[in-house]
């Protein structure tokens, strides 16, 4: 359970991240919102059609993709997060955290790069969401405690970035996020093996070690 931990701790830090803190830095760009709050809502949306094109492909969806293991889905999540977050750092200007500013990223902000990062992060949080809890009920078979442990550790993560949300600038919001989806990923990694190995000899999964 222990390691667990370190993959609730990053759904937290992530939901946090794209439920409020993405999205108050691009309504703060005036360079990119320029008095038309529909962008805002435009980026939302994208966020949505990354979740459900996700969710459809790995999920309900094609039978060729439903065939991928959760580890390899998980890996592509990782990637398009870790895309996601690059261009963050590029496209939204650095105090944009702390309050509307007409300052600009590494690059002008655009409409164009601000849609196709808000649709990378929801394909990357709907790789992650769809494959946590399968992965659950194979290790703690469907463990109640497990699920309220699991549920216990995402609330107070997703909690703790807004406590820093509005006074540490984006580039280190972006760095605490890589270091945990680096953290969680090989988390990941470690337990797909424990439950692959489990499988293969027919044991039952009493705990996870630590």
């Amino acid at each position: 359970m222990q390691i667990f931990l370190v993959v609730f701790s990053f759904i937290g830090f992530e939901t946090a991240f794209l439920s409020s803190i993405y999205t108050s830095c691009l309504n703060a760009t005036n360079l990119l919102i320029n008095g038309n709050e529909a962008i805002l809502a435009y980026n939302i949306l994208f966020i949505g059609f990354g979740e459900i094109i996700a969710g459809l492909c790995f999920g309900a969806g094609f039978a060729v993709l439903k065939g991928l293991r959760s580890l390899s889905i998980v890996i592509i999540g990782t990637a398009f997060l870790f895309l996601a977050y690059l261009l963050s750092f590029l496209n939204l200007p650095a105090y944009s955290t702390i309050g509307p500013t007409n300052q600009t990223g590494v690059l002008y902000p655009t409409l164009g790069i601000s849609l196709a990062n808000s649709f990378f992060i929801g394909i990357g949080d709907s790789c992650w969401q769809t494959q946590i809890y399968p992965m659950m009920g194979q290790l703690f078979d469907g463990s109640p405690t497990a699920f309220a442990i699991q549920q216990f550790f995402l609330t107070f993560s997703s909690a703790a970035p807004f406590l820093y949300g509005s006074v540490l600038l984006l580039p280190y919001q972006i760095l605490i996020l890589a270091i945990m989806l680096l953290l969680a990923t090989t988390a990941f990694i470690y337990l797909s093996g424990y439950t692959n190995l489990s499988h293969n000899y027919g044991a039952t999964v009493e705990a996870v070690p630590e």
